[in-house]
């Protein structure tokens, strides 16, 4: 993705969860930022908007666009497309693959990732990036441009980032949108932001009735502000949870933040 902290470390969760059900582990998905991509890796899938500089950073690769990083039926093609390069007797041994930003060329040896941060491990105590005080059951705002400044506002009153930070957001919503499917939208701010970032922290706003998130309904506003790579465990689970009918349920029926959070960190054991 563009910043490398909220989308595509969520869609590389559900891609690398799914080749590896397809019985695929040695295959290393990650994510990274746009800016951070060499040209050494197998696939990259990336936001539709963002198609065009991915390919210039990775002219070699298997390119796959999508519209949101979440639910998208692209992950099912990037599957067998392993499936099928792994069945070839003539094929390579595996080699990495990422998903993160574009479409175009052909099939490399087995593997996949994402575009954004490459990492998939976070601190042991990473849920601690979301704080109880960080979580609303039923947000004020209206509109997307009032919800981000929601989720954003809960952000800096957490001490996690400059005030500036929130206009970042505004920013990165602007170039790419961060709806994710599900319900979800995670906005967060640029790559040139990070430096307003004193600590990982996620905000969670609860919209009862639905918001208007450029033409999808949305209930649920992540704020996300992520220093190094410890929000990223967290930002695992809770892609687990946007997949699983029964957690958003269950998120929808929450009467208290402690039981928001409860869900979070009960995915995935």
């Amino acid at each position: 993705c563009d910043a490398g902290m909220g989308s595509s470390a969520m869609g590389a969760s559900v891609l690398r969860k799914k080749i590896q059900a397809a019985g695929f582990p040695e295959v290393i998905v990650v994510n990274k930022a746009i800016a951070n991509l060499e040209d050494n890796f197998d696939i990259v899938v990336s936001h539709q908007d963002l198609i065009d500089r991915a390919k210039q950073k990775t002219p070699s690769a298997v390119h796959v666009s999508v519209d949101n990083f979440m639910s998208s039926p692209k992950y099912d093609e990037v599957t067998e497309l392993v499936r099928e390069t792994n069945s070839d007797p003539k094929a390579e041994a595996p080699a990495p693959v990422v998903a993160a930003a574009a479409p175009a060329r052909a099939a490399a040896p087995a593997a996949a990732a994402a575009v954004a941060v490459a990492t998939t491990e976070a601190p042991a105590d990473a849920e601690g990036v979301l704080q109880l005080s960080s979580i609303v059951l039923s947000g004020s705002a209206t509109d997307q441009s009032s919800a981000i400044d929601e989720a954003g506002t809960l952000l800096v009153a957490a001490g996690a980032v400059d005030a500036g930070y929130v206009g970042s957001m505004h920013d990165r919503e602007k170039s790419v949108s961060t709806y994710m499917g599900n319900l979800l939208a995670i906005p967060h701010g640029t790559n040139e932001a990070k430096g307003m970032i004193k600590e990982s922290a996620i905000s969670v706003v609860r919209y009862p009735d639905g918001i208007d998130w450029n033409g999808n309904p949305v209930k649920f506003v992540i704020g996300i502000a992520g220093a190094n790579d410890e929000h990223l465990e967290l930002l695992s689970k809770i892609a687990e949870v946007f997949l699983d009918p029964d957690a958003v349920a269950s998120l929808e029926k929450a009467s208290t933040a402690e039981e928001i959070a409860d869900t979070f960190k009960k995915v995935n054991g």
